[in-house]
């Protein structure tokens, strides 16, 4: 990380030459482009280095790189320069020769200004002596100047102080040494000298991702977060323990989850931090750095206060030397400070004192030694170290207290829902069967209307029918009644005429009696009178008649009776 500072003067002079804004070409690396480092000679690397970019050095070399070196350096020392008789501390675009070797002090501040050449800004600066960084020297990069594009030639040996933040690439055929902690944001390349890096620095010929955040950590420590401990060196359990989470070490080793936490353990080592100089008690948010040990004595009453942050707040405390806890002292977690959220970064090894509570995860590349009767709520993580347990010590990754009462709320939970499940059923089965039976009542309802209708229907169409033949049976019933009657009447009718018509030629004769009255056919000649029954003493009254009337010759024969 490159910081932004004030342009501080260690030289009488600083220049600023205006013809060295001539336009440069960026110098090209070919093969060598992707080296971070390569090295003519030896490669010596420091411990717990981060490099970012490819490796190279007499003992793994890299032919077409070291060619495509060459070239380049051969190439830089033809481009035209604006010679300097100092040591500027504020460079614009263009490139400078310096016929001596050019030093830089201690605390040096180094600028490179793009102004408005921009991002396509190129810097060369030469130099036919040495380069020196001062320790604890910056480079500052203003409007679009970047790393990528300031290159050094170099023909002595470079030297870049320790905690020095140096920037662009180094082009030499020299040696190369880096102090301990210096960060170099380009390459080291040396056609022909040794490349060594001190403790803890870091090469990145690219810029590397921003800087693992507190919440970041978090994430990474996923990775192996059931494991309350993980030793890089033997587990030695003690008598009597309780250890609640996952357990390896050499015997029973866990690849993956020991491959993660060497990565979360350079990762925390990147997280930005407040320098502290003595052993606080009570921390709030934030990540804190102790350059030495940290030591807590005897009953120390350690406080983690996340105040307004809440649950959320996490503690990051890193030390470069030795952790100790002493025996019965205690950890205190105020509003809402978590265990999970606290993090122990240490260097050296670990000891926890006999009774003591202790919280946080412990990330570290040394050994772990926990004391009887002990208590620690997170985890003993390490790297390379061994993990040793005092009898009756215990180890809980996660709550054990918390994690039962969850595993009881979910079961109460559980059967809360089942029975709010039941009689949610219970009412969809009632309603369901009311709202079936309506239904089936509805469906019956119209079924037996339209039964109904069509039985009427029927029975109309049958009535109809029954009445149509009645009507017709009674029709033929009464035309033949009609018809006898009729012929009846007919034969009355002809009976009558023929009576008519003997009325007409004939007389009748009355007799007149005690009750009886006889019709006679009279002949014309001679009237025979028969009584039935015979009477006796009887005295006829004989009149005689016309049947008709007597008009015209008709009287002629009435006087003839």
């Amino acid at each position: 990380m490159f910081t932004v500072v004030a342009l501080t003067l260690v030289m009488p002079a600083t220049f600023l030459i205006s013809d060295s804004s001539q336009a440069v070409e960026p110098i090209s690396l070919g093969a060598a482009n992707s080296y971070a480092i390569l090295a003519g000679g030896a490669f010596t690397d420091g411990a717990t280095t981060s490099v970012l970019g490819d490796i190279a050095g007499t003992a793994d070399p890299a032919t077409q790189a070291m060619t495509d070196l060459g070239a380049a350096y051969g190439a830089a020392a033809l481009v035209d320069t604006t010679v300097i008789t100092a040591s500027p501390t504020t460079f614009t675009p263009g490139a400078y020769h310096q016929v001596a070797a050019l030093t830089y002090a201690a605390n040096t501040k180094l600028t490179f200004d793009a102004g408005d050449v921009g991002e396509n800004a190129v810097f060369l600066i030469r130099t036919d002596g040495a380069l020196g960084i001062g320790a604890d020297s910056t480079v500052t990069l203003l409007n679009g100047a970047s790393a990528d594009n300031i290159f050094w030639h170099v023909t002595g040996a470079t030297t870049i102080g320790a905690r020095s933040e140096f920037a662009g690439t180094m082009l030499t055929e020299g040696a190369i040494t880096v102090g301990a902690d210096a960060t170099v944001r380009g390459r080291l390349l040396s056609t022909v000298g040794a490349v060594t890096l001190g403790a803890s620095s870091k090469i990145y010929s690219y810029d590397p991702p921003p800087p693992p955040t507190l919440s970041s950590l978090i994430t990474d420590l996923e990775a192996f977060n059931s494991y309350a401990i993980l030793a890089g060196g033997a587990f030695t359990d003690g008598a009597t323990t309780s250890v609640l989470g996952d357990i390896a070490g050499t015997a029973d080793p866990a690849t993956q989850a020991m491959t993660d936490l060497g990565a979360a353990y350079g990762a925390a080592a990147l997280v930005d931090t407040t320098v502290i100089t003595a052993s606080p008690t009570t921390f709030t948010p934030g990540a804190y750095h102790q350059v030495a040990a940290l030591t807590y004595a005897a009953n120390t009453k350690l406080t983690f206060d996340a105040g307004d942050v809440g649950e959320n707040a996490v503690f990051l405390i890193r030390t470069d030397g030795a952790l100790g806890i002493g025996a019965d002292s205690t950890v205190t977690l105020l509003n809402g400070a978590s265990a999970d959220n606290i993090f122990w970064h240490v260097t050296g090894a670990t000891t926890i004192g006999a009774r003591s509570e202790f919280a946080g995860t412990m990330l570290t590349e040394g050994a772990i030694t926990v004391g009887a009767d002990a208590t620690v709520r997170g985890r003993l993580l390490s790297t390379v170290g061994a993990v040793t347990l005092g009898a009756s010590s215990k180890i809980h990754s996660y709550d054990a207290i918390a994690r039962a009462q969850a595993v009881q709320d979910a079961l109460d939970a559980a059967a809360a829902q089942d029975a709010l499940d039941a009689a949610t059923a219970a009412d969809l089965a009632a309603k369901a069967t009311a709202a079936k039976a309506a239904e089936d009542a509805k469906t019956a309802a119209d079924l037996a209307a339209k039964a109904t209708a069509v039985k009427a229907a029927e029975d109309a169409k049958t009535a109809a029918d029954l009445a149509a033949k009645a009507t017709a049976v009674k029709a033929a019933e009464d035309a033949k009644t009609a018809a006898d009657l009729a012929a009846k009447a007919a034969k009355a009718a002809e009976a009558a005429a023929t009576t008519v018509k003997q009325a007409a030629e004939a007389e009748e004769v009355r007799v007149y009696g005690p009750k009886v009255v006889m019709t006679f056919a009279p002949t014309p000649s001679l009237l025979v009178t028969q009584v039935i029954p015979p009477r006796e003493n009887v005295v006829l009254q004989i009149a005689v008649v016309p049947a008709g009337p007597i008009a015209g010759g008709d009287a002629s024969r009435a006087a003839q009776y």
